[in-house]
């Protein structure tokens, strides 16, 4: 099982948005949550009217088109990702959306700004990518205002385990579907303590209620990179969910870091 952290990994997996869409659209379709996991994101943020934002990791820029309507003119927003594709995906999502967005490609440990110079570092599912976590914290806690905060969304162990047992018994191995995880709800604020000492964690209550095979064989193929081939697996889950009385649930274990400066 690959690293989450792991360079070769992180670059086949999100050099283009495709991988990241498929896993969206089964949460987006399926989630028993009504309340869209962007809005909360945002609801557990602290801003003021005059807020300097940084998101790394941004992927599609989600977050922002989600959160469009809600938007204050006075919030300095960045969006970097260390993917070009990434960068240039979000740059296009948002184009239509009347707020001046800033734009940056870089790594985590390696943010373009000024010392004590941003409120709030955003980075929603992507801390466990980072090649090397203490640097990229030591970087985020750098750019930090005093008083301000890095809002780190990550997944725990029980996170949609039903899919390891599902892809388990279709392989025949009994294995952890995708990525080993480094930074998560179990670890995440040991990790986080030695740079900042104030972190607390904020929990998130939902699961999935699936009801259609394809979307399931488009989620696993994005996680395995298609090395198995899609009609055996889709049969397979097929019969599997027609077991079920046609429809699957899935449990999620994700939540949110606060980590203050």
């Amino acid at each position: 099982m690959a690293l989450s952290n792991s360079a070769s990994l992180v670059s086949e997996q999100y050099s283009t948005p495709v991988n990241l869409q498929a896993r969206i659209a089964l949460h987006e379709r399926f989630s028993l949550n009504p309340y869209d996991w962007m809005l909360w994101v945002l609801d557990q943020i602290e801003l003021g009217d005059d807020a300097c934002v940084f998101e790394v990791g941004c992927g599609t820029g989600r977050l922002w088109k989600t959160n469009a309507h809600r938007l204050r003119p006075g919030w300095d927003i960045t969006l970097s990702d260390q993917s070009a594709g990434m960068v240039a995906q979000a740059r296009a999502a948002l184009a239509g959306v009347a707020h001046p967005f800033r734009f940056e490609v870089c790594p985590a440990d390696r943010v373009p700004r000024e010392a004590a110079s941003v409120d709030v570092v955003i980075a929603n599912h992507m801390l466990y990518h980072v090649p090397d976590l203490p640097a990229a914290l030591k970087e985020i806690r750098r750019v930090l205002k005093p008083g301000g905060a890095l809002y780190a969304a990550t997944n725990g162990a029980g996170h949609m385990r039903e899919l390891d047992t599902l892809y388990s018994d279709f392989t025949g191995q009994a294995m952890k579907l995708g990525m080993s995880l480094s930074f998560t709800l179990e670890n995440g604020a040991d990790l986080l303590r030695p740079v900042f000492p104030n972190v607390s964690l904020i929990p998130h209550v939902d699961a999935l209620d699936v009801d259609d095979a394809d979307a399931l064989a488009d989620y696993l193929l994005s996680i395995t990179g298609g090395t198995q081939a899609r009609e055996p697996l889709l049969a397979y889950i097929q019969a599997r969910l027609a077991a079920m009385g046609g429809r699957m649930r899935i449990g999620k274990d994700s939540g949110m870091f606060v980590a203050r400066a």
